[in-house]
């Protein structure tokens, strides 16, 4: 009876996906900038794309349209901001990497000095999974804060006084 019952679990695992994506932001003292890396599905952004212009984008592939990145920044920057300090920051697309079925984002700010706090908003893939979790993982100063953003709750304030 042991046996089936761990059978059902682990099969019922597989016929349930997640939907998580994790953002990491840091701020550089060194480059007075904040840096953001977003980990996402593949299938999850090229989905994104696919339901705002209805063609494939074949990201991460030989053959991605060229105009993946602008379309990628477009998306980010309309679903994902920061607000250091009471002031928002203006989010530049760096480029991405390909790892397995994830895709690294990077974005930077303009420098800014060290924040004593930091409103993150995200609606990412929010639009297509009900059950979306943004995972914000934050260090500022040597502090770390996380924060789960998902439907109800897509801001958060995180201070590091």
């Amino acid at each position: 009876m042991h046996i089936l019952v761990s059978i059902f679990i682990a099969s019922s695992l597989f016929l349930h996906p997640y939907y998580v994506s994790i953002f990491e932001v840091s701020h550089n003292a060194d480059t007075r900038t904040v840096q953001i890396a977003v980990k996402a599905f593949a299938t999850d952004i090229e989905l994104a794309l696919q339901a705002e212009s209805q063609q494939d984008f074949f990201i991460g592939k030989p053959n991605e349209l060229p105009k993946v990145d602008s379309l990628i920044t477009e998306y980010f920057q309309k679903h994902f901001s920061l607000i250091s300090d009471g002031e928002p920051l203006e989010l530049n697309y760096i480029g991405k990497e390909t790892e397995l079925e994830a895709i690294w984002c990077y974005f930077e700010s303009q420098p800014v000095e060290t924040p004593h706090m930091i409103e993150v908003s995200s609606t990412v893939f929010l639009e297509l999974f009900e059950l979306q979790n943004n995972i914000v993982r934050t260090q500022v100063g040597g502090k770390k804060l996380s924060a789960i953003l998902k439907k109800g709750t897509t801001k958060k304030t995180l201070i590091f006084k």
